[in-house]
């Protein structure tokens, strides 16, 4: 019975450990970073939440804060196709605009947070068109 109970509590531990290694694994690849964002769906998530009268400005921060770490780990990588300087400019001014959206979200501040997620908005397609 106590053995099992070791093997129990053991097992849990190994199981922690395991998802906070994963969940401090960057991203090995552009791809990764894409189907991580296409996955989470954060992008829509944050409109969604910024759009609401009142948000909840805590559960919005935690995402914006996911979304500006995903969008920087973008000028890590060497693109696909395309020159890779283009890509790096493209990449950091991605991450910066996302930046400003998390800045803005810690701040409570809405409007501004809007602001940047459209002035982002562009962005994307711009990449895709020269870089995927």
């Amino acid at each position: 019975m106590i053995r099992k109970a070791f093997a129990t509590a053991g097992l849990a531990v190994l199981v922690g450990l395991t998802s906070l290694i994963a969940a401090d694994e960057k991203p090995k690849s552009i791809k990764e970073v894409m189907a991580n964002h296409k996955k989470d769906q954060l992008r829509a998530q944050i409109q969604a939440g910024l759009k609401e009268g009142t948000p909840d400005w805590a559960a919005l921060q935690k995402k914006t804060q996911s979304y500006a770490a995903n969008a920087a780990e973008l000028v890590n990588f060497d693109p696909p196709k395309g020159d890779k300087e283009a890509y790096k400019k493209v990449a950091k001014d991605f991450a910066d605009a996302i930046k400003a959206v998390d800045t803005a979200a810690q701040a409570k501040d809405a409007k501004a947070a809007t602001a940047a997620l459209q002035k982002s908005q562009g962005m994307c397609m711009t990449c895709h068109k020269a870089h995927r």
